[in-house]
């Protein structure tokens, strides 16, 4: 199943025709409460013009993976959303699910909490935030470090977490053009370097400055082709 999933999310409309893209929609579906297949799916609903028609669908699927325990669950559902945040012009329930996901963060911090601060990463890549979560991801950064501390579990995961935020700060600093940012930003790269700092989890800030430089471009290497 992983390897039609993979075939599927690579398939064009010039591969397929609409008889055999139902077909394997059917049988992914079948299976997207079990296995990563959701962005496999949300490429098949849009090579065959539905999706549009079926986003609703979807969003329930990532609602329920987004915030499961699986990894690959997870971060399949965070690839989807910045798939639909680029083909759908309704973003509206796009930004619902990023805003449950940055309001749990706020609230609850556990050892699966690295993979959805990972998947903020990606979607501030991606300019998938808009101004109103930006607002909450603000204030989640500001608390997050207190919450991290109070969090019941290993050191070795709050390490883990930290470093990733680190990491989301670094993305920022270099894709964010508000100025909304700029007293967390300051924060975080002075703690970036601060020597009484674990230097594996500071360095998170200059690996997030990297992704997002080096990922900006080659997205205008793309653009220009």
């Amino acid at each position: 199943l992983n390897t039609i999933s993979d075939f599927c999310i690579k398939i064009n409309a010039e591969q397929l025709d609409s008889i055999k893209t139902k077909e394997l929609f059917d049988i992914l579906n079948i299976y997207s409460n079990d296995y990563c297949c959701i962005s496999a799916l949300a490429n098949l609903l849009f090579v065959s013009n539905q999706l549009s028609n079926k986003k609703t669908n979807l969003r329930k699927l990532i609602n329920k993976n987004i915030l499961s325990t699986d990894r690959d669950k997870i971060y399949d559902s965070f690839k989807t959303l910045i798939f639909l945040h680029d083909k759908l012009a309704d973003k509206a329930g796009i930004q619902e699910l990023i805003a449950e996901v940055i309001y749990q963060l706020k609230y609850k911090i556990d050892k699966n909490s690295s993979y959805l601060i990972i998947g903020l990463c990606e979607l501030i890549k991606n300019n998938a935030i808009k101004i109103n979560d930006l607002k909450q991801l603000k204030e989640l950064t500001l608390k997050i470090n207190s919450t991290i501390k109070d969090a019941d579990i290993s050191d070795e995961f709050k390490a883990d977490i930290l470093y990733n935020v680190y990491r989301l700060i670094g993305i920022i600093s270099v894709n964010n053009t508000e100025v909304l940012f700029t007293d967390v930003i300051t924060t975080w790269k002075n703690k970036s370097t601060d020597m009484k700092i674990d230097n594996d989890i500071r360095q998170g800030f200059q690996k997030g400055i990297n992704e997002a430089l080096a990922y900006k471009e080659l997205h205008m290497n793309h653009c220009t082709k």
